[in-house]
């Protein structure tokens, strides 16, 4: 399965301290999501914040769940449900 899934704006990732667990974390994450999306790259993935790698994976999870009571997947109040855009001229 092959899903890509573009964001508006991406807001830049802070990058966790040293000896802090946060970095691990988050390549955990990146690497799952990776598995997952082959058409996307981790240099893309590097500019999101862990919030919204997070909710991206939970998405793509839920996506490749069998259709049913089981694979509802419910977007973040805070999400646009459309985004639109324009090319730079």
């Amino acid at each position: 399965m092959r899903v890509h899934v573009e964001f508006q704006e991406a807001e830049r990732a802070e990058p966790a301290g040293p000896g802090r667990g946060e970095g691990i974390e988050r390549a955990r994450v990146m690497a799952r999501i990776l598995e997952v999306n082959t058409g996307t790259s981790r240099e893309f993935l590097e500019g999101f914040r862990d919030e919204a790698l997070l909710v991206y994976l939970e998405h793509l999870e839920t996506a490749g769940r069998p259709r049913g009571r089981g694979s509802a997947w419910v977007r973040p109040g805070d999400t646009p449900a459309i985004m639109v855009r324009e090319a730079a001229e």
